[in-house]
C-alpha cells in the first residue's frame, strides 16, 4: 500500500529535479572552480546556456578533486562530453613529455533508464572520439539498483578499455547533501528565491551513509606466519572526499580486544582520530580509488 507520505516524498523528489535539470544562462566569475569548456566549433561569448544539473556535478567534482582542473560544457549539441576534469602529472619542456589523466564526465537527466548502456552509450563513444578520457563518470538522474549499474559498467569498461564510475539519483543527492554550501551560488544564478528555499529544505538531513558510493575490497595472503608482520592491500572505489576526509580507523572486532591480530600500521590508525587515507598520483592510477596498505601481525 503506498501512503500518502511515500506519495508526497516522491512528489516532491520529482519537484526538485525538475528544477535541477532546468537551463540557466551563466558566465562563470573568476574564481569559480569550473571554467567553461571551449567550443570547437565557434566562439561564444557573453552569458551562455548551461544546465544547471551538469554544472553543478562539475561543481562537485572539483570540490572533491581540487587537484584536477575543472570544464564544464554549454548545453549545446556537442562531442558527448558534460564536464572535463584534467590533472597534468609529470611535465618536461626539455624531454618533450606531457603527461595527464583526464576524466570525462556525462550527465543523463532522465528519470527513468531502461538501458544503460543505450542511453550514455552514444554519448560515451563520441566523447572517446572528441577527448581520449583516461577515465569515465557517469551521472544519471534516475534511481537506479546496484545490479543493473554494475551490468553496465561492466560493458563499458570491457567494450571501452578504460574504468566507469557510473552514480545514480540516491548517491548523487547524497553527496550534494554533503557539499549544499557550494552549490549556493549556483542554485542563485538559476533558481528564484522560493525555489532556493524548496531545494533547500529537500536536501537538509540527507546523509552520506548507506548511499552506496564506496566499494571497498581487501588482499590478504592465504597464510601467515604467527609473529611475522604481513601486508593486507585495501582498495577503496568511489567518490573520494577531500584531502583529509577520507580516514582510516582501527577498531577491534570483538568486545575483550583479543582477536589475535595487531596493527603495526599505518601509524595513527588505531588511535580515535584515524590515519589518513593517501592518494599515488601516477598515469595508471583511477582518480575515483584511494589504496592503503595494512601491516599486520598475528
Amino acid at each position: 500500500m503506498v501512503t500518502f507520505e511515500d506519495g508526497q516524498q516522491k512528489a516532491d523528489e520529482k519537484s526538485i529535479w525538475h528544477l535541477l535539470v532546468r537551463d540557466f544562462y551563466w558566465i562563470p566569475p573568476d574564481n569559480a572552480v569550473v571554467k567553461v569548456l571551449p567550443s570547437r566549433r565557434k566562439s561564444e561569448h557573453g552569458k551562455v546556456k548551461f544546465q544547471l544539473f551538469e554544472v553543478m556535478f562539475a561543481t562537485l567534482m572539483a570540490e572533491l578533486r581540487s587537484d584536477y582542473q575543472w570544464f564544464v560544457s554549454p548545453n549545446r549539441a556537442d562531442e558527448g562530453t558534460d564536464f572535463i576534469g584534467r590533472s597534468q602529472f609529470l611535465q618536461s619542456e626539455a624531454l618533450g613529455i606531457a603527461a595527464s589523466i583526464t576524466v570525462g564526465g556525462q550527465c543523463k537527466k532522465r528519470e527513468k533508464v531502461n538501458d544503460i548502456v543505450q542511453e550514455v552509450g552514444g554519448s560515451l563513444l563520441r566523447m572517446a572520439m572528441a577527448e581520449n578520457p583516461t577515465f569515465f563518470i557517469v551521472a544519471l538522474a534516475a534511481n537506479l539498483e546496484k545490479k543493473r549499474i554494475g551490468d553496465a559498467k561492466g560493458i563499458i569498461e570491457h567494450t571501452h578499455k578504460r574504468e566507469c564510475q557510473i552514480l545514480e539519483r540516491r548517491q548523487i543527492e547524497a553527496l550534494f547533501s554533503s557539499h549544499m554550501a557550494v552549490m549556493h551560488p549556483l542554485l542563485v544564478e538559476a533558481l528564484d528565491s522560493s525555489e532556493i528555499e524548496q531545494v533547500l529544505a529537500y536536501f537538509r538531513g540527507r546523509s552520506l551513509q548507506n548511499s552506496g558510493l564506496y566499494e571497498i575490497s581487501a588482499k590478504a595472503p592465504e597464510r601467515v606466519l604467527a609473529g611475522e608482520p604481513f601486508i593486507v592491500d585495501v582498495e577503496i572505489r568511489g567518490m573520494i572526499e577531500p584531502d583529509g576526509g577520507l580516514r582510516l580507523r582501527w577498531r577491534c572486532g570483538q568486545s575483550d580486544g583479543d582477536t589475535g591480530i595487531t596493527l603495526v600500521g599505518p601509524l595513527g590508525a588505531d588511535h580515535t582520530a584515524g590515519a589518513p587515507v593517501e592518494r599515488s598520483m601516477t598515469k595508471d592510477d583511477n582518480p575515483m580509488v584511494s589504496r592503503v596498505q595494512l601491516q599486520l601481525v598475528s
